[in-house]
């Protein structure tokens, strides 16, 4: 089908998602993007039918900008600096050695007791063995995180160790995960796991009411489910995010929400251990300016000898500049539902 009637075809799509978003109170979003001629282009791989779907795929999206992915993670990292006792201590989420086994203990600890952890943190960033040149979205995260240490010390510690968590002048009492989105939450739930490995960090946990330690995660975005995993840890993390993370699931109903994933089934490329939904079939509905995570349905980033993706190897970058997801001002300043903070007696507002 030729790009000209792909675009008529999107055009009547539009006008029927438009009116009814309309009829519910909602806006349309991510014409712009959609409107792009890369973006024309996947879709015209779709048959006729099959293109009215994936249009309204793409528009219930959220597409982040650099700036946007920024500012906001900045925001509540400062709103929870702004209500806790004591420092915080910031940890960038990453893959954790080894693959397919509990993760190795976050900080050094001898192998008979008394086993009392010692040395620094973790690295922030520690790319791939198989891949020593290539770094995931822990690196635009990390530089986030250095340069908030670097302006507030008296609020921040970048990854700090064992040995600077002991320190009783100017205490880090709460303990911050920090990433982009908890999709399925595995990543995040084995850092967590890599902090408990520790048996000065359990020893620590079980006095927590007299010394206030605490353990947090904050993220752009989430699932339901990845933030109701990560929050099941036995550290009893709170998870605090600014925005939704839309799936296949949440953002449509049952009949609409099987035929989305009828024709992701049906076009994904056929190779690799990932299902076509993405990561443990997650259907994900988000792309960063840095990147789009695997937990989105594979046709969106993975090829064949008859597949072009539209984020090619989970690049967005031929796209990204159409990013421009527009969140009210609230959602990013005054998250909604309070509660406290774990080791905190100040009340604290967590978008949930």
């Amino acid at each position: 089908m030729s790009e000209s009637a792909v675009g008529a075809n999107i055009n009547s799509f539009k006008i029927l998602i438009v009116e009814k978003n309309l009829k519910e109170g909602r806006v349309a979003g991510n014409n712009k993007f959609i409107e792009y001629s890369a973006t024309k282009a996947w879709l015209a791989q779709f048959d006729p039918k099959s293109q009215g779907s994936m249009v309204k795929m793409l528009q219930a999206m959220r597409l982040v900008s650099r700036d946007q992915f920024s500012e906001s993670i900045r925001t509540r990292l400062l709103q929870v600096s702004e209500k806790v006792g004591g420092r915080v201590g910031l940890y960038v989420e990453r893959e954790l050695p080894p693959k397919n086994h509990p993760p190795e203990p976050l900080f050094l600890q001898p192998d008979i007791p008394p086993r009392r952890a010692y040395g620094p943190g973790p690295d922030p960033i520690r790319p791939d063995a198989g891949k020593p040149a290539e770094v995931g979205s822990e690196g635009i995260v990390a530089q986030l995180v250095s340069e908030l240490c670097l302006e507030f010390p008296k609020k921040f510690v970048n990854h700090p160790g064992p040995d600077q968590l002991r320190k009783k002048k100017k205490p880090i009492n709460n303990l911050i995960l920090v990433t982009d989105l908890i999709g399925s939450g595995e990543r995040a739930e084995r850092y967590l796991d890599a902090f408990w490995s520790v048996c000065s960090v359990k020893s620590w946990w079980s006095g927590r009411i007299s010394n206030g330690l605490s353990f947090g995660v904050v993220g752009y975005s989430a699932t339901p489910a990845g933030r109701k995993r990560v929050k099941s840890h036995r550290l009893s993390p709170d998870v605090l995010i600014v925005a939704e993370c839309p799936t296949i699931d949440t953002s449509f109903d049952e009949k609409q929400a099987r035929e989305i994933k009828d024709i992701c089934t049906k076009y994904a490329p056929s190779s690799g251990p990932i299902g076509a939904l993405g990561f443990q079939n997650t259907g994900a509905l988000i792309a960063f300016a840095h990147g789009a995570p695997n937990n989105v349905p594979r046709i969106l980033y993975s090829f064949s000898n008859s597949w072009t993706p539209l984020f090619a190897r989970r690049k967005t970058s031929a796209t990204r500049t159409d990013f421009d997801e527009q969140l009210d001002p609230e959602e990013v300043v005054a998250p909604a539902k309070p509660r406290f903070f774990p080791g905190s007696r100040i009340r604290l507002s967590l978008y949930w």
